[in-house]
């Protein structure tokens, strides 16, 4: 059971890394914080968007949507410290059994707990009065995703984090039964019901009896559908799709989308150390180690993101980069995953 509840819950909560609301009404909902801040936190930038986070809930503090913001940004800061960002945490199911728990200074915790409680309780506010507001489901539904996040990985409480995840995709589910239309929606239950379905046959079974379901064709199609068509959640089911054609050994398919983050995103070493790998993957020498030779040019210009006491988290990962790609022939050999299988890529990055 325990191995179920981390398999479940990990990449469960993964996906609650959607930001945004989907309000249907857009007098109930705050104003955004500024692109800025979410610049800040897809390149890596966490102080900066963490400041930025922590400025939107002064101005908005009954802002669900800021708390939640503020509190991923607190959490997935502590993950980049921990080195627990890439995607071969969750390569494979047992992965994050062996992940050291993240580590959280005590001022910093104390503030994603606040974080964390305020979005919740603002929400259950919401919902006692209105039990049909579905950004206010929405919203409780990354919180409890977030909530999972901290139960596995920080405390490695596999059934609190499970019974959060849980909690996350029925919350979640409810928002597509108001609005059939809603695909951010769909991104935690898709994952939810992907990773079930990559369980064992027993484990499967004990998971049904648990009232949890899972097919990993249809699961990852959710994923896919948040990624073409979804709204605030879109650029995160894509960055999910590229880790989830990893684990399918599908790594061709995931390049397209990672080669776009790191144009949109250039100051994030991490997506590049990703590229590369899926370039490995795919038997490609040539393509993954001039990945790697970019990165070095970087560092030598003293680019932003590529310099000071990021170089030597930046080499770590260069270097175990450097050994899958050590292991290739070295006449490049791409395999056919290498070629986009479906026109749902060409669609992702529209």
């Amino acid at each position: 059971m325990k191995g179920i509840a981390i398999v479940v819950a990990t990449l469960v909560a993964m996906s609650s890394l959607a930001f945004g609301q989907n309000d249907m009404n857009p007098a109930n909902r705050h104003p955004d914080p500024s692109a800025e801040a979410f610049n800040h936190f897809y390149n890596l930038d966490y102080d900066l968007a963490i400041k930025q986070f922590r400025d939107f809930t002064v101005a908005h503090p009954q802002s669900m949507e800021g708390w939640n913001y503020l509190a991923q940004a607190i959490f997935y800061s502590g993950l980049f410290d921990c080195g627990l960002m890439g995607s071969d945490l969750v390569k494979s199911n047992d992965a994050v059994l062996h992940a050291p728990k993240v580590v959280f200074p005590a001022e910093q915790d104390a503030e994603l707990q606040s974080a964390i409680g305020n979005a919740q309780k603002i929400a259950d506010a919401r919902l006692k009065t209105n039990p049909r507001d579905a950004v206010a489901l929405y919203e409780l539904g990354i919180t409890y995703g977030l909530r999972a996040n901290y139960e596995l990985l920080a405390k490695h409480a596999w059934l609190a984090g499970l019974r959060a995840a849980d909690e996350s995709r029925k919350l979640h589910e409810q928002v597509i039964k108001l609005d059939p239309n809603n695909y951010d929606a769909r991104l935690i239950p898709g994952t939810h019901q992907y990773l079930v379905g990559t369980l064992p046959l027993l484990a499967r079974m004990v998971a049904r009896a648990a009232g949890v379901s899972g097919d990993r064709v249809e699961g990852l199609k959710k994923v896919e559908l948040t990624a073409a068509r979804g709204d605030s959640a879109r650029l995160d089911a894509q960055i999910l799709l590229a880790v989830l054609y990893r684990r399918e050994h599908r790594s061709g398919d995931g390049i397209p989308i990672l080669t776009k983050m790191t144009e949109i995103y250039p100051r994030n070493f991490l997506f590049r150390i990703e590229l590369a790998k899926l370039y490995a993957d795919t038997g490609d020498r040539i393509r993954a180690t001039a990945e790697l030779e970019r990165i070095d040019r970087l560092i030598a210009q003293g680019a932003p993101g590529y310099c000071g006491s990021r170089i030597s988290m930046i080499r770590r990962n260069q270097a175990e980069v450097g050994v899958q790609i050590a292991q290739l022939p070295q006449k490049p050999a791409v395999l056919a995953s290498a070629a986009p299988r479906a026109q749902v890529r060409a669609d992702l990055l529209k």
